[in-house]
């Protein structure tokens, strides 16, 4: 009997690029629109959400569309989608996003995620090159040019884009008028949160993979060389993988993947007062914004892309010596100082970069491309 089950369920549970066909039809003649993003948020178990945000945010994506009134297919941004249907809107990135069909009125929207890939491959060629001249080891890489392509945005008719830094690098060398251009920020995983500013200077690097392109290993590295007690906790990678790349000293605590709400994490962010992120491309860095709403002062690069309000120092460099000196100056303030912007950015981001927020921003979007 277990062998027949394992076979029946093989056979047919959906695959992590399963299509989805249909939602939202009732019989009636209604537009039709192509969302190419994520299709395991709508079989996978919740609990798998814990650790990001876009399935929240696919879900809300679609949800949107019903609302205004549109029959609904879901592809993945990773299949090689084609079909012969037309549709009156495609919306996402990925092969499924350039193959659709439009009808004569249809409408592509690419939904930016990350930097432009020309942009972003130039900046992880630098720190890839820069670990090379360090070490004399090559690593891959690993993140650009992956979802996106430069042709993605010609044939757009709209972008919805994560990042101020990604807008007007679009706007500044494509062309793409403002009024075609639309800004979003994503939303941050709501976890526990710190009662108070600890004082304790140490710092959180909450993240994925691509760990060069992401900068932790200068972030490490600066770390290990600084004369003080500050430590790094690394949260969202195992030990194993981050010792291929960097050296681990007793100031870099590694924890793997954490649960941001558990009594675990609580315990993290009591014995941190900052989060940092040196990576050379992001749309909005998530992880980030979720260390802002848990209590954490950011400490980031532009690529980053933290939205305009929020009180952070900025990293204008990823070389090391300049990322040890940046950290000495900061963990040096005062503590008056620190505990203004903690206050200030508990305040500021209270109700915001949550799905209502997020919800709100389709909202006005869709106001204007669906018109």
């Amino acid at each position: 009997m277990k062998k027949l089950m394992k076979k029946l369920i093989k056979k047919y549970m959906p695959k992590k690029s399963a299509s989805i066909f249909n939602v939202g039809c009732d019989g009636t003649d209604k537009p039709r629109a192509l969302i190419c993003y994520l299709t395991d948020a709508f079989y996978a178990k919740s609990t798998s959400f814990k650790y990001n945000t876009n399935r929240l945010e696919c879900m809300s994506i679609v949800n949107k569309f019903l609302e205004y009134g549109f029959i609904v297919d879901i592809v993945s941004c990773n299949d090689n989608f084609e079909s012969n249907e037309e549709y009156d809107l495609v919306f996402g990135f990925g092969a499924g996003y350039r193959n659709a069909k439009l009808k004569k009125i249809g409408k592509r929207v690419l939904y930016c995620t990350e930097g432009h890939p020309e942009a972003s491959l130039i900046n992880e060629l630098e720190r890839v090159n820069y670990y090379k001249d360090r070490h004399n080891k090559k690593v891959n890489i690993v993140r650009s040019g992956i979802y996106y392509s430069a042709s993605d945005y010609l044939i757009a008719d709209y972008c919805v884009c994560m990042g101020s830094h990604n807008q007007e690098y679009i706007i500044d060398n494509l062309n793409i008028p403002r009024n075609r251009l639309f800004d979003i920020t994503p939303t941050a995983i709501q976890g526990k949160v710190k009662s108070k500013f600890s004082g304790k200077r140490n710092i959180l690097w909450l993240g994925s993979n691509g760990l060069v392109h992401k900068g932790l290993d200068v972030l490490i590295e600066a770390v290990n060389s600084s004369h003080n007690s500050v430590n790094l906790h690394v949260c969202g990678v195992n030990k194993k993988e981050l010792k291929k790349i960097c050296q681990i000293s007793e100031k870099i605590i590694v924890h793997g993947l954490v649960d941001v709400n558990s009594s675990y994490f609580e315990g993290i962010l009591d014995d941190c007062d900052f989060i940092a992120l040196a990576s050379c491309s992001e749309g909005v860095a998530t992880g980030v914004l979720t260390g802002i709403k848990s209590g954490l002062i950011p400490i980031t690069t532009i690529s980053c892309g933290i939205p305009h309000g929020i009180k952070k120092f900025t990293l204008h460099s990823y070389k090391v010596n300049d990322i040890k000196e940046n950290l000495l100056s900061i963990v040096s303030l005062d503590d008056d100082k620190l505990i203004d912007m903690y206050d200030y950015n508990s305040a500021f981001v209270r109700d915001k970069f949550n799905l209502e927020h997020y919800n709100n921003q389709l909202s006005e979007i869709l106001d204007v491309v669906v018109a």
